[in-house]
Order: structure tokens, then sequence, then C-alpha cells
């Protein structure tokens, strides 16, 4: 609760308010630590190693595709369901009115957009352009200084 990863909704307790006076010494099991979707699949897919996508024109585009973080997370669903924070995530969605069919549906959506913030591209100048390139510069340079 003190590093700010506390979440009301997930427990029975009103943690914040608990009174030793009128309720008597708290016994309880320790309050679970909030994870957000984010936080339950960047274990996933945050050090995936960037690789080539496409190419477009004289550039090469590398990263990590969205399609490449929905891989990992399809590949270790069933871990981040396994999670006391995903079932309590779970949970908050049927409180809200959500069946459990639904809250799951909702759940497995969030946690695919989650690993999608990891996804990105960088885009670079393919070798064969370079050559091209730095033989366009270097004759341009020549003209240049005949030019001259």
């Amino acid at each position: 609760m003190l590093s700010g990863k506390y979440n009301p909704l997930w427990h029975e307790v009103d943690f914040t308010n608990y009174n030793t006076l009128d309720s008597g010494v708290f016994n309880d099991v320790a309050p679970l630590a909030y994870k957000s979707e984010v936080d339950l699949v960047k274990p996933y897919v945050d050090n995936l190693k960037p690789g080539f996508i496409r190419q477009e024109g004289a550039y090469d585009w590398r990263g990590v595709s969205s399609e490449r973080t929905d891989q990992e997370i399809a590949n270790n669903i069933s871990a981040i369901y396994n999670t006391p924070e995903a079932q309590k995530h779970i949970q908050v969605l049927i409180q809200q009115g959500y069946t459990p069919e639904q809250a799951n549906a909702l759940f497995a959506n969030r946690i695919y957009r989650a690993g999608r913030e990891f996804a990105y591209e960088d885009r670079e100048l393919n070798p064969l352009s370079k050559i091209y390139e730095e033989d366009r510069l270097k004759r341009a340079r020549t003209k240049e200084q005949q030019a001259t």
C-alpha cells in the first residue's frame, strides 16, 4: 500500500480507514499489490529483440511488430491468467456487471492491447540504398569540385 499500488476494488476490507479500536486487531492477509495489464504482460514482451519487419522503398523497417507481441502473449496467456492480479482484474469486471465470459473476453482484449504498447518500428536506409546514396553524393562532390 505504501508504494501506491493499492486498489480498493480488489479487497473486501477498507485498509485506508481500518480502525483497530472499532474492528479489533487486523489479522487478515496483506493486501495484494496492484498490477495493471501493462505490468502483467511486461515480463513477456518488454525484452523482445528487434527484427526485420518489412522493406518499403529504400528503407528497411526493423523493430518489434504488434503481431509478435500478440504471439508472445498468446504463448503465455495461461501464465498471465494464473496470476492473482489477473484474477482480481476479472473479478472487478464481474462486480461491475459483466458476465464471467464477457469479463474474460474483455480482460483478454486489454492484455493484448497492453502488449502492443511494447511494439515499435524503426526506419533505416537499406544497405544497397546506402551504397547508391554514397555514390550519388561522391559524384555530386566531384561535379562541384570540377565546376570551381
